[in-house]
């Protein structure tokens, strides 16, 4: 178990506020089936039957939340956040970040609140092409390696930030360096009857 601690553990990245988040795509490349195999069937007071299940549900869409539990040393609880469930279709990581108070209620004093805090590094946002407006908590960890701020106008301040890639679906669909130089010689075009230039909204992130 302290393997796979280290595993996750070692995996933590600093932000522009020197806070520390873990990237999602990494976290699942460690979070494999026979680790979360091995880390439930280390459980001790299972039964067989309460191993299977415990595996296809964690597989299933709560890797997240086991990790977390891994890395406080409280593995035994993932029991309590599945009883909770209500027999609900969705999964427990889309459930993430839990509410003190909720956890309080299920974890022992001392181990609510050190999942509390820890559950932040492991909730930081994936960014994606919505453009639906979001409202964070002021615990969330914003993956953003780097922050430039450039001017101010009669709508509030501008930054330029870089985001973590391992954070961002925008990286999915930009092109491969190989093929960077030629799409950004093709990005600039010209409005249809006019001599206007206008170039595309992005070259980079």
């Amino acid at each position: 178990m302290d393997d796979i601690r280290d595993s996750i553990s070692i995996l933590r990245r600093q932000n522009f506020e020197s806070r520390y988040y873990i990237p999602e795509r990494a976290l699942y490349h460690v979070m494999t089936d026979d680790v979360v195999r091995n880390s439930l069937k280390a459980m001790a007071s299972l039964e067989v039957y309460e191993s299977n299940e415990l595996i296809r549900i964690v597989c299933g869409g709560a890797r997240k939340v086991l990790a977390i539990l891994i890395l406080i040393g409280h593995v035994e609880y993932i029991k309590q956040f599945i009883e909770a469930d209500q027999f609900q279709p969705s999964r427990l990581d889309h459930r993430l970040p839990f509410e003190l108070l909720w956890l309080e209620n299920r974890l022992k004093r001392p181990r609510a609140k050190l999942f509390y805090e820890t559950q932040w590094e492991f909730t930081s946002p994936v960014f994606s092409e919505s453009v639906l407006r979001r409202k964070f908590d002021d615990h969330t960890i914003l993956p953003f390696t780097h922050e430039n701020y450039i001017g101010k106008g009669g709508f509030g301040m501008v930054y330029e930030i870089e985001i973590d890639a391992e954070q961002s679906m925008y990286s999915e669909a930009l092109p491969k360096v190989s093929e960077r130089e030629e799409f950004e010689e093709e990005v600039t075009k010209f409005v249809p009857d006019s001599t206007q230039r206008i170039d595309a909204p992005f070259k980079r992130l």
